[in-house]
């Protein structure tokens, strides 16, 4: 995805590549922590897949807090892939659901605390 904002003309310094996540949360987490230890601003625009979005901006409205302002553009994946991330999708909605009722919004710390205690694919990076 980066390297087409890069064809079409995006600056570098203009997309922030989060690469410790793991899903949705975890991306989240660890972009509003590079975002507010680099100082980058308040405006976040999160892309994603279409089918994805709803879900992404929630996560990423909750994670980021109303200090933030976060928009979306979708992508629009192939057939195939779409069906198996649609699934992907309903299977995250629970824990989804737990980090939005347990975590106040905009707090990012207990959030990555409550990933390495909650999600099994961040067991052990604490």
């Amino acid at each position: 995805m980066a390297e087409l904002l890069f064809q079409h003309g995006i600056q570098k310094n203009k997309i922030l590549l989060e690469k410790k996540a793991k899903d949705t949360i975890g991306n989240a987490v660890f972009s509003k922590d590079i975002v507010v230890k680099k100082k980058l601003g308040k405006d976040i625009i999160v892309i994603t897949s279409n089918y994805h979005m709803r879900r992404a901006l929630s996560i990423f409205c909750h994670v980021f807090g109303d200090s933030f302002i976060v928009t979306g553009k979708a992508s629009y994946a192939h057939f195939f892939h779409r069906f198996r991330m649609m699934l992907r999708e309903w299977e995250e909605k629970e824990i989804e659901a737990l980090l939005l009722d347990t975590i106040p919004a905009g707090d990012h710390k207990k959030a990555l605390k409550f990933m390495y205690a909650h999600v099994p694919k961040y067991e052990g990076m604490s």
